[in-house]
């Protein structure tokens, strides 16, 4: 029984979600296994006890070699408990190091300012070209749009109405017959406080050269200056621009923010470890 409290204890250990979801169940059957250990002492102490009052023969014998095998036990026992008590709670406190934290930390404030910047020159780029698309008129905006796609090829680029609708898109790859389309919240957003600014997670892009490779893409959508030129019967138009972040820039945040993730997750779950640890090895 012992045995597989032990196996289920370090399958838990390897297994946050398994130790998360079972923590519970798992600290209720060590705490039953060493109360039906008490119970089984207490019982064969108590039918000691009785023997000896009725003064069976050999009860005194049998007396003296509990006792002297329960301080051979006991006595190195506590010893070596105590010890092995100091050992698993220090050793799970060296898991989680201030410096491997503050390196974590850093990190990940390295990479969501990279990508601040990054998504801050997009958004920039996409003012300066929306600042020159106000000021040609419509036949001429494809043709800068796709002067655009040869500076970037992991740049899309595309003119919306407030509803949707395409009215020029340069940047499409040979997989996309249309750009990837904003959603109404986004447009919403970009109507209500002149911009929309977003990094996106991306499981399903068929550009990605991996099955489960996540692509990183910068979101940027800004308003085309009013005049008679953008105006299209009075309706307002949009510059969405849609850049692939490089793909090793990607994988790198991706697994800094992942091991980032578990780290917090296993910080969490630290004192329950610690507790389980102690019951099981009590």
């Amino acid at each position: 029984m012992m045995g597989v409290l032990l196996f289920l204890l370090a399958s838990a250990a390897e297994n946050t979600t398994f130790f998360e979801q079972h923590y519970p169940g798992l600290l209720a059957i060590n705490l039953l296994a060493a109360a039906a250990l008490l119970i089984l002492v207490a019982l064969m102490l108590r039918r000691l006890y009785r023997h000896h009052r009725r003064k069976r023969f050999g009860t005194r014998l049998m007396t003296r070699l509990v006792l002297l095998f329960s301080l051979m036990g006991v006595l190195p026992g506590t010893v070596i408990y105590i010890v092995s008590v100091q050992f698993v709670s220090r050793s799970i406190e060296s898991w989680f190091d201030v410096h491997v934290e503050t390196a974590l930390d850093a990190g990940v404030k390295l990479g969501r300012d990279i990508l601040e910047n990054a998504l801050s020159d997009l958004h920039a780029q996409a003012e300066q070209l929306s600042a020159e698309l106000s000021m040609r008129p419509p036949a001429e905006r494809l043709l800068i749009l796709s002067r655009l796609q040869n500076t970037s090829k992991k740049l899309e680029a595309s003119i919306l109405t407030r509803n949707g609708r395409i009215i020029a898109a340069s940047g499409l790859s040979g997989q996309h017959l249309l750009p990837s389309m904003p959603t109404p919240a986004m447009l919403r957003q970009a109507i209500e406080t002149s911009r929309y600014l977003a990094t996106e997670w991306r499981d399903d892009d068929p550009e990605t050269p991996h099955a489960n490779e996540t692509t990183l893409k910068l979101r940027v959508i800004v308003p085309l200056s009013e005049n008679s030129l953008t105006a299209r019967k009075g309706e307002p138009l949009f510059l969405h621009l849609l850049q692939t972040v490089s793909p090793t820039l990607a994988r790198d945040a991706e697994a800094l923010r992942a091991a980032y993730s578990e780290y917090q997750v296993r910080s969490v779950s630290r004192s329950g470890l610690q507790k389980i640890y102690i019951v099981t090895l009590t």
